[in-house]
């Protein structure tokens, strides 16, 4: 098992998924950006640029030759989502929809959104310290890649779901309370 592999394929199946999602409800994702006052209005394409350059940077992960370009760009995304969630919630002390997931997931900018920054960072981090080299047509069995990214696919689902079970049980509790 290398473990640096699995790491990648979850940095890549996580960025191609989050990027597709959220092609497929770009309108929420442009009301999210537009509600952290990015200038959406005037530069319409900016949310699916965001979505494409997702699913670009994960596709660098998979050659060796442009991976260190997509590690980069993964650092650069992490510090734009803190940015976010800095400006909902001390800027604007205010509760944002995330729409990380599209409309996978009902979420707010916050400390969720933040662990899931951090791991990211933490797994991206891993895997340009740990393995400078690997790639993708490593001399890794093609069992082993389906292996790890049914493993990647998994652990979103998983995350999904505990993600909606959080935010279904958020919803009852505060039905209760009025």
């Amino acid at each position: 098992m290398n473990i640096s592999l699995i790491c990648l394929w979850l940095l890549i199946v996580t960025f191609i998924f989050s990027g597709v999602v959220k092609l497929f409800a770009l309108q929420n994702f442009k009301s999210t950006l537009e509600s952290l006052r990015l200038p959406v209005r005037r530069f319409p394409f900016i949310p699916a640029f965001i979505c494409v350059f997702e699913i670009l940077t994960a596709s660098c992960l998979l050659f060796s030759v442009s991976r260190v370009f997509g590690q980069l760009a993964i650092f650069v995304m992490m510090i734009g989502f803190t940015w976010a969630i800095y400006q909902a919630k001390v800027v604007q002390k205010e509760k944002i929809s995330c729409n990380c997931w599209g409309n996978m997931t009902s979420e707010i900018l916050g400390t969720s959104t933040m662990i899931k920054i951090t791991i990211l960072t933490l797994l991206n981090g891993y895997v340009l310290w740990d393995a400078p080299q690997l790639t993708i047509a490593e001399k890794t069995p093609s069992t082993d890649h389906i292996l790890y990214f049914l493993f990647a696919l998994g652990t979103i689902f998983l995350l999904l779901l505990g993600q909606n079970y959080y935010a279904l049980h958020r919803l009852q509790k505060e039905r209760r309370a009025q």
